[in-house]
């Protein structure tokens, strides 16, 4: 018969159509993790492991473990979420003959951060000294051709408490220096170290792939924002901070494409389809979703960017009259 229909074949065929649409286009099955979903991890995670906690004198080595998996989920999620770096994750499947890899993302940048990296300490005099600190990544894809292979980040801090890696960073920095290490980083102490199963340190080595996916999921169950068509994994922070400055941060304070291509380093030539990807995708989806049909002041999401001309046209006399039953029923 033919060999196209053999059961081997369709096998594969199946598990690439699980990854991809019908059509060949990447399925809707990752997420972006937005800002309100990080509020609200960080929310549970402060109830879990209560911030004061953090440097307290730990009774077990199962409070100290608890603690530093927190504070370390903290530092990576926001600083992955503020400056966007890849990452990579590889899983294959095996029919005799042919291997089917699904590639996650595309390299190691976060993980692999070094104390040397980093330098803390700075103020900028153009902004009335506002503190900061610098962040290199080393051969960022598209920048090996660049004169400089290494790209510098300013951190400021933002008015984002669960985006902060202003904060957090330095925070975790100094626990590991005064909890875990017990003695001041060296430059080339990897800053998100691998922990083991004992809850002890990995000096020399950094944290794996798959152990941030485990916190990932971990975090978001417990938090109660995981998704019942997909999952967030390691790219989350990428799309969701890149989406989050591109289109949903309040007007007037959003970036244009060329900051975005940059910011996230992209190269100059590489593929439009690659920020489409990140940045319209999730936008097609929220300006698709009629779930809200019913709501009586729904946001115009037709005719406008987000629904935003709702929030600058005059109040319609149906809306009035809501808002006066709304104040008619608080006052009673």
């Amino acid at each position: 018969g033919n060999p196209v229909e053999s059961a081997d074949v369709e096998d594969v065929m199946k598990a690439i159509k699980n990854k991809c649409g019908q059509d060949g286009r990447r399925a809707h099955s990752f997420f972006a993790m937005s800002k309100e979903n990080m509020a609200r991890i960080f929310s549970w995670s402060d109830q879990v492991c209560p911030p004061e906690t953090y440097f307290a004198e730990a009774k077990t080595t199962g409070e100290r473990t608890l603690r530093t998996k927190h504070l370390m989920y903290k530092a990576f999620s926001s600083t992955g979420w503020t400056i966007w770096t890849r990452y990579v994750g590889i899983s294959h499947r095996r029919q005799y003959h042919l291997t089917v890899f699904f590639l996650s993302c595309r390299n190691f940048e976060l993980i692999k951060l070094r104390e040397g990296d980093l330098t803390f300490g700075l103020e900028d005099p153009k902004a009335f000294n506002t503190p900061y600190f610098e962040l290199r990544l080393l051969n960022r894809k598209g920048w090996q051709r660049k004169i400089s292979k290494a790209q510098r980040k300013q951190i400021f801090a933002p008015d984002l408490p669960a985006c902060d890696a202003h904060h957090w960073l330095p925070l975790w920095r100094k626990y590991l220096q005064d909890v875990v290490y017990r003695r001041p980083l060296t430059p080339d102490d990897y800053i998100f170290p691998a922990i083991g199963a004992n809850g002890v340190v990995q000096v020399g080595e950094h944290v794996s792939h798959e152990d941030v996916q485990k916190w990932i999921t971990e975090f978001t169950t417990g938090a109660g924002v995981a998704q019942a068509n997909g999952n967030f994994t390691t790219h989350c922070f990428r799309r969701g901070g890149a989406q989050y400055r591109f289109m949903f941060a309040p007007v007037g304070r959003r970036w244009t494409l060329r900051q975005v291509r940059w910011w996230g380093g992209w190269a100059d030539g590489e593929h439009r389809d690659t920020l489409i990807k990140y940045l319209l995708d999730e936008l097609g989806t929220y300006e698709d979703d009629y779930s809200g049909m019913l709501l009586p002041n729904r946001p115009d999401f037709d005719q406008t960017f987000l629904g935003e001309g709702s929030s600058i046209t005059a109040a319609t006399t149906g809306q009035l009259t809501l808002m006066h039953q709304s104040l008619s029923t608080e006052m009673r």
